[in-house]
């Protein structure tokens, strides 16, 4: 879904380069998870599939209001 809304020209160059920089250090966060023990890699996966649910939607919502469905 990031990858539709990031090609997209509708899209303000200032808020596709905002979503590259925030896509980079969540990729960031989540290669740290590996040094993690088992039970704070579950944890932290956990929390991350609530809020990537929540960032889904509005992403969705953003990239509709800009002309550029992603689904």
């Amino acid at each position: 879904a990031l990858d539709k809304y990031m090609q997209c020209d509708k899209v303000p160059q200032a808020a596709r380069d905002a979503q590259a920089q925030s896509a980079q250090q969540m990729r960031t966060g989540w290669a740290s998870w590996a040094g993690l023990p088992e039970e704070s890699r579950k944890v932290a996966q956990d929390a991350a599939k609530t809020s990537c649910t929540t960032a889904l939607t509005s992403l969705k919502t953003a990239a509709t209001a800009s002309g550029c469905p992603i689904e």
